[in-house]
This record gives C-alpha cells, sequence and structure tokens, in this order.
C-alpha cells in the first residue's frame, strides 16, 4: 500500500506490473488500496468533487492504473488481474496466464522426487461463477514478446502499458 503512493506521488497514472507474480496473499490488500466502493460525492462551496477527508479507514488510489501479466502469473497474482477485470479498475496488458488459481492446502511429499501442491479451495468469478481454475485472464491487450526482447530491454507490454495510460491522462 506504502509503495503503491511512494511511486505514484505526483503522478498521474500507475502501471502494476504482475508478471512472473506466482502468488501470496497481497490481491485483497492492494484492490482495498486501488478501489472502493463510492457511493456518493461531496461538493465543498467553491470546491471539486471529493469525498470528505476522514470518513474512509485509508486512503486510496483512484487514478488510472494498467496491470501487466503474462503466462507465468498465477494463483493470487491471477486473483488480482481476475479483479481489477470485474471491477473495471483498469486495463490489463499482456499474456493470458495459465488459470493456475488454487489455495494451497499443503505441500506432500512425493517419495525422493520432490513435493506436490495439494489445493484445499476453489476461487470463482462472481459474475458467471466461472472457476478461476483452469480459466486464465485474458489481457484487454495482448502483447506477446519475442524471444530474448525482455532481457535486452525492449519490453513492448511496458510500452503499451504507458502509451495507453498515455493516452488515458491526455
Amino acid at each position: 500500500e506504502a509503495e503503491i503512493f511512494a511511486e505514484g506521488y505526483g503522478k498521474k497514472a500507475l502501471v502494476i506490473d504482475v508478471r512472473n507474480n506466482t502468488g501470496g496473499f497481497t490481491a485483497d490488500r492492494m484492490l482495498y488500496a486501488l478501489k472502493r466502493p463510492l457511493h456518493a460525492v461531496t461538493v465543498p462551496r467553491g470546491g471539486d468533487s471529493s469525498y470528505p477527508l476522514g470518513y474512509l479507514d485509508y486512503p486510496f488510489w483512484d487514478k488510472p492504473i494498467v496491470v501487466l501479466c503474462n503466462q507465468n502469473t498465477s494463483s493470487n497474482g491471477e486473483i488480482f488481474c481476475h479483479a481489477i477485470q470485474s471491477m473495471n479498475r483498469g486495463k490489463l496488458v499482456g499474456t493470458p496466464t495459465a488459470g493456475s488459481v488454487i489455495s494451497i492446502y499443503s505441500n506432500e511429499n512425493i517419495l525422493d522426487l520432490g513435493d506436490m501442491s495439494v489445493p484445499f479451495r476453489g476461487w470463482y468469478t462472481i459474475e458467471g461463477k466461472k472457476n478461476m481454475e483452469g480459466n486464465g485472464v485474458q489481457p484487454d491487450i495482448v502483447v506477446w514478446p519475442k524471444p530474448g526482447e525482455i532481457p535486452t530491454g525492449v519490453d513492448k507490454q511496458m510500452k503499451t502499458a504507458v502509451e495507453l495510460l498515455l493516452k488515458g491522462v491526455k
């Protein structure tokens, strides 16, 4: 949450990069910092539309965002991307995700071969009640990098995200 405001200070928009994010437990905290279910606005005498300071628990970033995702974005990273789309909070740019949304109950050892994650909970979209497992997120704008581009500093996904935001904030 602090990074959103630190990186966004003085900026008109943000790119949030969740490419290669394999999950964790941050999606809901990030979403809370990016979206509130606003029900009204106020207009102080001689002022701009707003909401009274101090009425909300925490500040939130209400400026435009674009989220970058790729085929390696999984689990909680994918949940975040599904939420951004379903809440119409911003655009997704990148490649489709794999649909590997599971809540891991435990990792079980398989003899000497390693371990296996055991899922214990499914995640479903509210609209359409689609199971997120096996149903990856389809970005609004699909951009596949060519092999070797990103390691050499050519990032067409990031370039597309920035161009999209520049068009939106003008």
